[in-house]
């Protein structure tokens, strides 16, 4: 007789590592009887004391899969790791995740620049009205403080200066300066 009931042990094997153990000794107990584990015999105990079958062992073992693929899904989204916005611990209960454009009128990169106040000293170019766009980026910015110093540009020029490029050296990597010197 085990010391612990059905429900005890089917609670316990929310742990996959439970499940795996009781899986494979119900399977041990079915292969050391004459015909060993058939598919008829899956939700059948292997002795009259034991009520836990291999079956309730592979459906909690696939019940725990999914609660892992969900625990993974929203840890991920919460803290994302490395790279990647981290979304609110109640990010899906939000209509606008799971339906992100619904009631959003999509604008072009030329409507925003019209709608868009800039100040007078911020000099924008049109966009080419032969084109379509293949990326087009809306809302993108980076605001700098007022002050750069003077370790913190690295200027490369090509052949006669032309093709200038300003690097901040926050975004570059001393391999790189290295590199093009």
């Amino acid at each position: 007789m085990t010391p612990y009931s059905l429900g005890i042990r089917l609670v316990n094997c929310l742990n996959p590592d439970i499940a795996l153990n009781y899986g494979l000794q119900l399977l041990a107990a079915y292969e050391t009887q004459a015909q060993g584990l058939q598919w008829g015999e899956m939700f059948d105990p292997p002795s009259p004391d034991n009520n836990l079958t291999f079956g309730h062992a592979l459906g909690a073992l696939v019940v725990d899969g999914f609660i892992m693929i969900l625990l993974t899904w929203y840890i991920e989204a919460v803290v994302p790791g490395g790279e990647g916005v981290p979304q609110k611990p109640w990010f899906f209960v939000l209509p606008s995740y799971w339906f992100p454009y619904s009631g959003n009128k999509s604008i072009s990169s030329s409507e925003q620049f019209e709608q868009i106040q800039y100040p007078s000293h911020v000099k924008l170019e049109k966009d080419p009205t032969d084109l379509s766009p293949t990326i087009n980026v809306v809302n993108l910015t980076k605001t700098y403080g007022t002050s750069f110093f003077k370790k913190l540009f690295d200027c490369k020029f090509g052949k006669e200066g032309e093709k200038r490029v300003c690097f901040l050296v926050l975004f570059t990597t001393d391999n790189y300066r290295k590199s093009c010197n």
